[in-house]
């Protein structure tokens, strides 16, 4: 069923760009909302499970787009995880024709909260990602596009029971699948004026 439901969202977002005409490569502020799958690394019985996130950034006509995105992460079957994130990305994009593909990483901190196998960890790590995507603009202002990111803290949350304080064996790690929605609000790079040509004056000789 998850896997036929997530079928469906591609088909739907592929017939989306399909049917969108090219329109101008959208560049300067934007804002954006994603939403999607995701699941923790390391639980025999994770699920995939709803990923919210929000993104402002500025797209420079060269590709580079840095990028501040705010993330939440909850895995809850028999054990409980959650992790809100604050990343700094730096993504490429490569446009064409309307369309786009990008790549590139980010890096920033988590805020982890797991309870698993009577035990609880609540810490506050670094965090780095890698991810990378494809979409096409609506128009000049929107576009949408269908993300994959990767998230992994640079160390193991630190676990407290009976009295004791103990890093886990393992990192907190996910991955996720998201559909964006992101909106220009202009300012980017403006067309180049148009060039005025002028024309030489003729010294008339005063006689």
């Amino acid at each position: 069923m998850e896997k036929a439901g997530r079928a469906r969202a591609c088909l739907l977002l592929g017939a989306v760009l399909v049917s969108t005409p090219a329109a101008a490569d959208p560049a300067g502020f934007y804002g954006g909302l994603s939403a999607g799958v995701g699941r923790v690394k390391g639980y025999d019985d994770a699920r995939w499970r709803p990923v919210p996130a929000a993104t402002v950034g500025y797209a420079f006509v060269s590709g580079l787009r840095p990028e501040l995105e705010l993330a939440y992460r909850h895995h809850r079957e028999v054990d409980d995880a959650t992790a809100e994130s604050v990343m700094g990305n730096l993504w490429w994009d490569i446009w064409n024709e309307g369309y786009y593909f990008y790549v590139g990483g980010g890096a920033g901190n988590a805020w982890l909260d797991v309870d698993a196998r009577n035990e609880r960890a609540s810490d506050s790590l670094a965090a780095w990602q890698v991810g990378l995507g494809l979409g096409g603009a609506v128009n000049e202002h929107l576009t949408v596009g269908l993300n994959y990111r990767h998230f992994e803290t640079f160390q193991e949350p630190r676990f407290s029971a009976a009295g004791q304080s103990s890093r886990a064996g393992s990192r907190f790690e996910a991955q996720a699948f998201l559909v964006e929605l992101r909106y220009f609000f202009g300012g980017g790079p403006q067309d180049p004026a148009p060039s005025v040509s002028v024309q030489p004056v003729r010294v008339v000789p005063v006689r």
